[in-house]
C-alpha cells in the first residue's frame, strides 16, 4: 500500500510539474528582424529634414517585448512570443529605415516621435485553414525642434490578416508595421506639415 501510495505522489508530483511548466507558460523568442520594404519617403526640394526620436511602449504590458501571449483554456498565460528587442524599438527603427532620404545633415528641423499604443494579435479559425490578425496602433507626433512647437499629430493602425502557415507571427507584425508606415507616408497633414 506504501508503494503504490508513493507512486502516487511521485505521479501527481510529475503531472503537476509538467502542467505548470508546460507550453502555455513558457516566453519563445521570435526575431522580427523587421525591415521595411516598402517605399523610402523621398526628400522633395524646400521639404525639411526630419529626425527620428523616442518612441515609448504605452500598452498594458509588463514585457517590452512580448508580441503575443499563449493561452488555454482559462485565457491568457504569462507565456507567450517575444521579440529579440522592445517593440516600440523595432517601431522606432522602421520610421528611421523609411525615412532615411529625410535624414540630411547634422541639425534637422523636425523631430518624429510618439507612442505604441496598442499591438493586438489573435487568430481566427476556419474550417480547414486559420488567419492570423494583428493590429499594431501607433500615435506619433511631429516637434519643430526650432521653437519646440507640437506641429503634427496623427494615429495610425497597422494592419495584417494572414495565413497561420510558416513564420506567421513574423510575417504578420512585418506586413501590419510596413502597412502603419505606408499610411504614414500617405498622409496629408504629414506631408504639409514638413512645408
Amino acid at each position: 500500500m506504501k508503494k503504490i501510495n508513493l507512486l502516487f505522489r511521485f505521479a501527481l508530483l510529475g503531472f503537476t510539474t509538467f502542467f505548470l511548466s508546460g507550453c502555455a507558460f513558457s516566453v519563445d523568442k521570435e526575431n522580427l528582424n523587421y525591415s521595411y520594404t516598402g517605399q523610402i519617403f523621398t526628400a522633395a526640394s524646400g521639404n525639411k529634414s526630419i529626425s527620428v526620436g523616442t518612441i515609448i511602449d504605452r500598452r498594458i504590458e509588463s514585457n517590452p517585448n512580448m508580441i503575443l501571449h499563449k493561452s488555454n483554456q482559462y485565457g491568457s498565460t504569462t507565456g507567450g512570443w517575444e521579440a529579440e528587442k522592445p517593440i516600440a524599438e523595432i517601431v522606432a527603427d522602421g520610421l528611421r529605415q523609411a525615412l532615411k532620404s529625410r535624414q540630411i545633415g547634422s541639425s534637422p528641423d523636425f523631430e518624429l516621435g510618439g507612442s505604441v499604443e496598442s499591438l493586438a494579435c489573435g487568430t481566427r479559425m476556419g474550417f480547414m485553414t486559420g488567419e492570423f490578425i494583428v493590429r499594431l496602433e501607433v500615435k506619433l507626433s511631429l516637434h519643430d525642434l526650432k521653437t519646440g512647437e507640437l506641429v503634427w499629430s496623427e494615429s495610425f493602425t497597422g494592419q495584417a490578416d494572414i495565413p497561420t502557415t510558416g513564420d506567421y507571427i513574423h510575417d504578420g507584425f512585418t506586413k501590419a508595421l510596413d502597412d502603419l508606415i505606408s499610411q504614414l507616408k500617405d498622409s496629408e497633414t504629414f506631408a504639409k506639415a514638413l512645408k
